[in-house]
């Protein structure tokens, strides 16, 4: 088993940031792994749809990740 010295134990480094999205509509989440979001969010997509209706996303200002409805994201082009 190969450890990492420099490794907090049972801290993971988090996915890096594919585009920053803002929320279009609010959403309540009801779903183990899903997250909860304003009208206006600002937001940081961190995996991309994969064909089911959701992307993962992170609150701009904390670690906190969970998925959204794709529809409800307008995702920005990185620049």
């Amino acid at each position: 088993m190969d450890v990492d010295a420099d490794a907090e134990p049972g801290f993971d480094e988090p996915l890096p940031v594919l585009a920053p999205a803002t929320a279009l509509y609010p959403f309540e989440a009801s779903s183990e792994g899903s997250i909860p979001m304003e009208e206006g969010e600002q937001l940081l997509v961190i995996e991309l749809d994969q064909g089911d209706g959701w992307t993962r996303v992170r609150r701009q200002h904390s670690l906190e990740e969970g998925f959204v409805p794709t529809a409800y994201l307008q995702i920005h082009a990185e620049r």
